[in-house]
């Protein structure tokens, strides 16, 4: 998802605000906000698929 939004960042007309400074930390909040929901449900996922409840508790 991320490279797919770092190619539209770049290969979009250029908007006012889009080649500022902010945009390094919106993309890295971006990130984060994405990547950690991802990684929790794959690691529920794994959790009830593998029986590795007593590794991973909630």
């Amino acid at each position: 998802f991320h490279t797919v939004l770092s190619w539209v960042f770049g290969l979009m007309k250029s908007q006012p605000s889009w080649h500022d400074a902010i945009m390094g930390p919106y993309f890295i909040s971006g990130a984060l906000i994405t990547g950690l929901p991802i990684l929790i449900i794959i690691a529920a996922i794994f959790r009830k698929a593998y029986g590795l409840e007593k590794y991973f508790t909630m």
